[in-house]
């Protein structure tokens, strides 16, 4: 008997080939099913789909097998292709070097839908031919294949947009107060787990022009658009550029995700829009222009 793997995961002969990786998205199989790994999937959605192609083993002449019983159930995996039990698969070479050959394939397509974080895993198996329908008889002859699904569920990102970002009162006028501004963060993130605003600070201008008023703390945004507001007061600021800043601490809900830091520049500028008189010019003239004539 004679083996081979290729770069598609090709085995013959129940030869052990290598467990496929996520940049594979498509195995031919010829022998015992290659295990696989998903990429990581943000929870609520679909993975790419994986697809096994259940190929008949080589040899001269005919070879046909029946699929008698196939087990493909597990909490977030999607098996969206599955032959039916009686699906006949099989092989036919022609010539004496075995060159011209037909084949009758079947297809297991699956996906991984994680609803919640951190790796989930699956054995589904094959019996072919009437063999014992036993999962601890997997890969183990040429009746039992099976292959392990690996897929890991992470948080989806925080997606938050920030308004306005820088904040900037522009130039108020010395002695008066700007209109209040009021900046709002929204969670555009797709949830399940909303970030939990745990600490804002704000370090205002060394004259102390800038000030806000925060929500009660800890609050959360909630995802699919949720929104946190602060009002922001530049208050009889002193000429030139009075500059604070704003920054955030999140903590996510579950302790395997790397905490976000949000920093926010503030800034307004006092301007002197007093009016400046000056002397008004002027015109100094010589004596009257003197004229010649005839008396």
């Amino acid at each position: 008997m004679r083996s081979l793997c290729a770069s598609a995961v090709v085995c013959a002969a129940f030869t052990a080939c290598a467990p496929a990786t996520s940049s594979q998205q498509q195995a031919v199989i010829l022998g015992p099913l290659a295990d696989y790994t998903f990429p990581d999937t943000v929870i609520g959605s679909i993975s790419p789909p994986y697809t096994y192609t259940l190929q008949d083993r080589s040899g001269l002449g005919v070879q046909m097998d029946t699929i008698t019983a196939i087990h493909a159930s597990c909490p977030g995996f999607m098996f969206t292709t599955l032959p039916p039990v009686g699906t006949v698969i099989s092989i036919t070479l022609g010539g004496s070097d075995g060159s011209n050959w037909t084949t009758m394939n079947a297809a297991i397509t699956v996906a991984f839908a994680p609803t919640s974080q951190g790796t989930d895993t699956c054995t589904f198996y094959v019996v072919f031919n009437n063999g014992i329908d036993d999962d601890s008889l997997c890969n183990t002859d040429a009746n039992h294949l099976c292959a392990n699904l690996t897929g890991t569920g992470i948080e989806p990102p925080m997606v938050f947009g920030e308004s306005p970002d820088p904040v900037d009162f522009g130039d108020v006028a010395l002695g008066t107060s700007a209109t209040p501004i009021t900046y709002t963060m929204t969670n555009g993130g797709s949830g399940p787990n909303d970030p939990i605003l745990e600490s804002a600070t704000f370090v205002p201008d060394v004259n102390n022009v800038l000030s806000w008023i925060p929500p009660p703390l800890p609050a959360t945004i909630s995802h699919g658009g949720g929104k946190l507001a602060f009002t922001l007061n530049c208050t009889h600021p002193v000429e030139g550029p009075n500059n604070g800043m704003m920054s955030f601490h999140f903590m996510p809900q579950t302790p395997d995700v790397t905490p976000k830091d949000y920093m926010v520049m503030v800034s307004c500028t006092g301007k002197d829009t007093t009016l400046q008189f000056e002397p008004a010019p002027v015109l100094i003239t010589g004596p009257p222009e003197q004229t010649s004539g005839c008396m």
